[in-house]
């Protein structure tokens, strides 16, 4: 479960809901897909807005197309799954999550007034995916790092509702620690998605690198994420031993349906080796990474990664 650096809970009662207004939306992502989006909406009967279901006390999702609202389904989907498996825990955390859903809204709708690009990502995401390991934080990957300037500078300002540390290397903005000042201990690690772990691998997902808002509110995908750990455990592994990244890969791809090194080997070849850069000259290590965590934690067969 996600766990809060401090501060206090707010009631839910008194907690904002924050759906996205409509020009907010359509200048996110497009006239085009907006009117798909509106014209889906209308024609399910909701005039564009599709209310899904979301922890007690929760804000409205966003409207259909939007990725927060894939984002926030993953959170509720996770803690239902939580409340099947565990209804004891559930219970003494359902006022935890319900938080960290109204503070993830939050968060989308402030990047879309201010136009900047992010995806959701790290712990909890991965957490949100099947690993095991309980995040302590919200990592956020920004389009790029301009926009880290940008997003800084809105942050300035005294009604912006958000409070953050930057992190310099010489004039290069690394990173911001921020805080949604309504719900105070909900940390939030930002980074460049171009200066990221992921840079290396094939991005899929609508993030910007140059230009207007696209649409935002996504969050990684499990593939990525492994490639992420992986990644980490050649370039910092003092690091990645200290946070547990190979049990964290091994639960993902438990997660994926993965049960032995064969299953694995499969993985590889049809998901991950696929979403590198064509030329990365780390792929040989990143198998060999992977082939580590598999004869450690999966079944002893051997594991063809060729």
């Amino acid at each position: 479960m996600p766990r809060r650096t401090g501060g206090t809970v707010a009631a839910a009662a008194r907690m904002p809901r924050a759906p996205h207004a409509a020009a907010v939306l359509q200048r996110a992502i497009g006239n085009q897909a907006y009117s798909q989006v509106a014209g889906a909406g209308a024609r399910s009967g909701h005039g564009g807005q599709v209310v899904q279901r979301a922890p007690a006390g929760a804000p409205a999702a966003a409207p259909e197309g939007a990725k927060i609202g894939l984002t926030l389904a993953a959170v509720e989907k996770r803690f239902q799954q939580m409340r099947e498996e565990n209804p004891q825990l559930a219970q003494q955390q359902e006022g935890t999550w319900r938080q960290l859903y109204q503070v993830m809204a939050e968060f989308d709708k402030w990047m879309r007034q201010i136009q900047v690009g992010y995806r959701f990502g790290g712990s909890l995401i991965a957490y949100l995916h099947g690993a095991s390991r309980e995040p302590g934080d919200i990592d956020i990957d920004v389009s790029n790092a301009d926009n880290m300037h940008v997003l800084l500078n809105h942050m300035k300002q005294a009604n912006s509702g958000w409070s953050g540390q930057p992190g310099f290397r010489g004039n290069e903005l690394l990173s911001i620690v921020a805080e949604f000042k309504s719900l105070p201990g909900w940390r939030f690690d930002i980074s460049s998605e171009t200066t990221g772990f992921n840079n290396p691998f094939v991005l899929n997902e609508s993030m910007q690198l140059d230009g207007d808002a696209v649409e935002t509110g996504d969050h990684i995908s499990r593939d990525e994420l492994i490639l992420n750990y992986l990644d980490r455990m050649l370039m910092k592994p003092e690091v990645a031993r200290l946070k547990g990244d190979e049990e964290q890969v091994a639960g993902l791809l438990r997660a994926a349906g993965c049960h032995t090194a064969a299953d694995v080997s499969a993985y590889w070849s049809n998901k991950l080796e696929p979403a590198i850069k064509p030329g990365d000259t780390r792929t040989s290590a990143l198998r060999d990474a992977l082939g580590k965590i598999v004869s450690e934690k999966f079944a002893s067969e051997p594991m063809d990664l060729d």
